[in-house]
């Protein structure tokens, strides 16, 4: 009984941490339901992405856009005022934020992204 008792209480922290941060991560990289296209942004963009300097998963992201051959839009939310008051009224919580043709995505997910541009061809 004692061992029983030993382990429950760690199993259970780390229970509520794993749901604590699954949840966070749903919601960092959930495709938004928003009413907004890429060229409502930028006339000139069919893909506008919302990052910051030192975020990997905007590495990520920008790599794997390139490594499909597309071009996109880069907006920094740290030096401009007005892409990151758009950043935060598109639901931004996290960058990067991209919009694919009209479809937002929170976060960097490759099958997501991957749909997006199948969805924009």
């Amino acid at each position: 009984m004692k061992k029983f008792k030993k382990y429950i209480l760690p199993t259970l922290l780390y229970g509520a941490v794993a749901i604590a941060l699954y949840i966070i991560y749903q919601d960092q990289i959930k495709v938004l339901n928003q009413e907004v296209s890429a060229r409502e942004i930028d006339a000139n963009c069919d893909i506008v992405m919302f990052t910051t300097e030192f975020c990997p998963y905007c590495k990520k992201a920008k790599k794997h856009l390139a490594s499909k051959g597309v071009t996109w839009c880069e907006r920094d939310i740290e030096w401009s005022e007005k892409d990151a008051q758009l950043f935060k009224q598109l639901g931004g919580k996290g960058t990067p934020l991209t919009v694919i043709g009209d479809v937002v995505i929170g976060g960097f997910v490759e099958s997501r992204f991957n749909r997006a541009l199948e969805k924009l061809k």
